[in-house]
């Protein structure tokens, strides 16, 4: 006679050594090939239970790994930010050293001056190689639209990378417009100029004030001048008449002229630096809101150094 341990499903010749509830004889007439299909069930249940505790086990452990993976990067880009943050402590305001001339449409002549990608390069290449971040920016296509590309600028710092990107007509635009080399001209214009400004940005670089006496500290935008022919009727002084301005009016022009000119402030740690590593250090360690005020000083020490170091 056959027995199934009701609590274990376990089928056996005989009866337990203790007979209870948990133990019955099986029923007259069953036998041990009726029951097969219970033991199989019982078998595939126990390979489903040890599944799925190998599947939880892997769970934790993706769990385990994605915090570890986490902690890895906020360490990565906080020792960036960290590298970055020394880098931009040596930089100096850029020198406007580029001046544009054009001509618009309605005739009128305008003059930019911004800082060059030249001097941009120079200011910012030492202080970042040296601390190992390094910057990249290329120009590739967008997944998605044909007639934009991308210009990517990507600051890298030991596996970590930050990229910010802009749009930019692509070369296949100007073709499907009936593009010639003016055109392909362009495009090379505009990835040059996006890739400075967004250098610029991504560093956060700014730019000498075009003007120390303007209230409100530095200037950081282009300078744009725009000019005209005056009249021919349009007469240069205030003196309207035709006749040489007395005496009185002279001495007035001259007192303008003298209130009109900025007052160059010097400042001790910019006077002592005797090298253009030394005075750069100085004008960083003054505080943003009063550097503007230095600026003029800054450029004579800068020439005062150079004619030094000539000599």
């Amino acid at each position: 006679m056959a027995y199934i341990d009701h609590e274990t499903g376990e089928v056996m010749d005989e009866a337990p050594a203790q007979q209870g509830s948990a133990a019955r004889p099986a029923q007259t007439g069953q036998s041990p090939e009726s029951l097969a299909p219970i033991q199989t069930l019982l078998m595939r249940n126990e390979r489903l239970q040890e599944r799925n505790d190998k599947v939880m086990d892997e769970n934790d452990q993706l769990r385990r790994e994605l915090r570890r993976m986490r902690s890895l990067y906020d360490d990565a880009k906080a020792a960036f930010h960290k590298k970055l943050a020394e880098a931009q402590a040596d930089f100096k305001p850029l020198e406007r050293d580029n001046s544009v001339e054009f001509t618009t449409r309605k005739g009128d002549a305008f003059r930019a001056s911004t800082a060059s990608m030249d001097e941009a390069f120079t200011t910012t290449q030492a202080a970042l190689t040296s601390r190992g971040i390094t910057v990249r920016q290329p120009v590739i296509d967008h997944p998605q639209d044909k007639l934009l590309s991308i210009v990517r600028t990507i600051l890298a710092y030991e596996g970590y990378e930050e990229h910010y990107d802009i749009s930019i007509p692509s070369p296949y635009s100007y073709s499907q417009r009936g593009g010639d080399g003016g055109d392909l001209k362009n495009f090379g214009a505009n990835v040059s100029l996006i890739r400075k400004y967004a250098l610029f940005a991504a560093l956060g670089l700014v730019q000498e004030a075009k003007d120390d006496s303007k209230k409100g500290g530095r200037d950081n935008r282009p300078s744009f001048n725009k000019s005209r022919s005056a009249p021919a009727s349009h007469q240069p002084s205030g003196n309207h008449s035709g006749t040489a301005p007395t005496q009185t009016q002279a001495q007035g022009a001259a007192s303008g002229h003298q209130q009109g000119k900025a007052e160059i402030l010097e400042h001790p740690e910019l006077k002592a630096a005797t090298s253009m590593q030394e005075l750069a250090t100085a004008m960083n360690s003054i505080p943003k809101e009063e550097r503007a005020r230095y600026t003029s000083y800054f450029r004579q020490r800068q020439a005062e150094i150079r004619n030094q170091v000539a000599a």
